[in-house]
């Protein structure tokens, strides 16, 4: 009989093991995420045009600056190539095209949190998408959707929620490339990636050297050093190679 009682105890602790972690999994930060690259993936393939295509979560290396980025969403369309970032907050969000650090209050008896802007943070992945491609000339637009939370604090030209980006398409129709040269460079991109293939381990540790060169005060797109300078909004770091680069950071108050 003990056995059988030690058994049924065994048996519900670990039920109860099994709940909590899922319940972490559903609520961590990764699994928002990776539900919220998925809407927009939905609604963007709304508003494809015939014979657009879209690239969802591609990570993008560089053997020459052993670094890479990866990419939420790219969508080829004759009317450009569309480079998204995606984020699912809850809460409200606040930032500037200006600002380098944006802020998310979850909520409003907890302390803020930080986080790198999203819009600087895709102009480094367009920077990465132009190297691959072997048309300068390209439009490529800095699209940022927040598939949830509150941006009414947000003053950004390049951030969208779901309804604001259908208002976007139904507007944004002339054409800015041939189907062919839409077509030939996803296929640029698309070759690249499999033939650059790392893991998303490798990844994160690209992205932990570009944070070490950060702070050493190397630029992470042209590997230039960063240089101290004074701009509308105070001091800031900027690239040395301004302006071919202009990879910009606001410095930190100590």
């Amino acid at each position: 009989m003990i056995p059988i009682i030690i058994g049924a105890i065994v048996g519900v602790f670990v039920l109860i093991c099994l709940i909590t972690l899922l319940r972490i999994y559903f609520r961590s930060d990764s699994r928002k995420g990776k539900k919220g690259e998925k809407r927009a993936a939905t609604l963007l393939k709304k508003h494809m045009m015939h014979g657009d295509k879209l690239i969802n979560d591609v990570i993008l290396y560089d053997e020459e600056t052993k670094s890479s980025v990866q990419i939420d969403h790219i969508l080829f369309s004759t009317r450009g190539i569309y480079v998204i970032e995606t984020k699912n907050y809850s809460g409200k969000i606040y930032g500037t095209d200006k600002q380098s650090i944006w802020t998310h209050v979850y909520d409003e008896n907890k302390p803020a949190m930080q986080f790198y802007s999203p819009v600087k943070q895709n102009v480094i992945h367009i920077s990465a998408v132009k190297k691959i491609l072997h048309n300068p000339l390209t439009t490529i637009y800095n699209i940022v959707i927040f598939t949830s939370g509150d941006i009414s604090g947000v003053e950004c030209r390049y951030v969208y929620t779901p309804v604001t980006l259908n208002n976007f398409f139904k507007t944004h129709t002339e054409a800015k490339l041939s189907p062919v040269a839409r077509d030939k460079m996803y296929e640029e991109i698309s070759e690249y990636a499999k033939k650059n293939q790392i893991s998303k381990r490798q990844h994160i540790k690209n992205v932990e050297k570009t944070q070490k060169d950060l702070d050493n005060k190397i630029c992470p797109r042209c590997k230039g050093h960063l240089v101290k300078r004074v701009g509308k909004y105070g001091e800031f770091w900027g690239c040395e190679n301004y302006p071919e680069c202009r990879f910009a950071m606001r410095i930190k108050n100590k």
